[in-house]
């Protein structure tokens, strides 16, 4: 039969030959649909993540920059002591804390919008890049400054805390001079105009200048049983000073924390933002080999 039906013959054996093909080739492309959902899953995955942590600086900014603007306002128009206020900070410097406060709440849109103008494979809009771009250099300036000030504001509460610091130390020096020429006005008002402990009468009076050994424990630690009151006025102007640094230090060490929390906000948003301003920018692997393929038709 086979030699009467050639035709017949040559179509068998190239059906078994295309299903050794299909048997033989099939595995592989299933690895490979496996290997590119996994790629897909992973680049999802970190896509979403970015969005989050883009959304969550772009939250921060409106958040604190609304209540930048706000209290710039209030200050401007309705605080009762603004004389007092203005002369504290520099020439104008409410309509600084104004105008930062307008750009945070305008750099927070823009991050937002940068989530939802996207083109059709999901990376922002060419303006919006480099929106994400200009926010992730801003966020490493500031992780700089926030490090730097941390830096020195550990230093000085270690300083504050101290009665006298050695000559050779300059910085200490400065830090120290500082603090007392705060310290003793407050020391001349409340042990030697007034003296501790006070009565009924002068409780009043002194109430809000004189009354912050009692503000936390660091103070009562320090004088054992004595009263605070009475044991910060004991030793002098400069032990006064050192008794006020230890109340700093014991009243601002959760500052330290909120310190740490926003360090890491701003490392997170930091790579994230970069992470979708450069999404997309550059070639994958694939791309790469296709760009080289031979085309014959070409």
């Amino acid at each position: 039969m086979a030699s009467m039906y050639p035709d017949l013959n040559e179509g068998e054996n190239s059906q078994v030959k295309s299903n050794e093909t299909v048997a033989y080739s099939g595995p592989d492309k299933q690895n490979d649909v496996e290997e590119q959902n996994k790629k897909g899953g992973c680049k999802e995955c970190c896509d979403s993540f970015a969005h989050v942590w883009v959304a969550l600086v772009g939250f921060f900014a409106i958040a604190f920059g609304g209540v930048m603007i706000g209290l710039s306002l209030y200050a401007k128009f309705y605080y009762s002591n603004y004389a007092s206020l203005s002369d504290a900070l520099p020439t104008g410097g409410i309509w600084y804390l104004l105008g930062v406060g307008v750009f945070l709440v305008v750099l927070g849109k823009l991050l937002m919008l940068a989530l939802c103008c996207r083109d059709e494979e999901g990376a922002p809009k060419p303006f919006f890049k480099v929106i994400l771009i200009v926010v992730s250099v801003l966020l490493v300036l500031m992780l700089v400054l926030e490090i730097s000030a941390g830096g020195i504001m550990i230093y000085s509460f270690g300083i504050m805390g101290e009665a006298t610091v050695p000559p050779s130390d300059t910085i200490g020096n400065q830090i120290i001079s500082q603090r007392n020429a705060y310290t003793n006005k407050s020391y001349n008002f409340c042990c030697i105009k007034y003296t501790p402990p006070y009565n009924s009468t002068v409780a009043s009076v002194v109430d809000d200048q004189c009354k912050w050994p009692l503000l936390n424990s660091a103070v009562a630690e320090k004088c054992g049983t004595v009263d605070p009151l009475v044991c910060v006025c004991n030793a002098g102007p400069d032990a006064y000073g050192a008794y006020f640094g230890a109340m700093l230090q014991a009243s601002f060490m959760w500052i330290g924390i909120i310190a740490c929390s926003a360090a890491f906000l701003l490392i997170m948003g930091a790579v994230y933002t970069s992470y979708l301003g450069c999404l997309h920018c550059r070639k994958n692997k694939e791309e790469k080999v296709n760009d080289h393929e031979y085309n014959p038709n070409a």
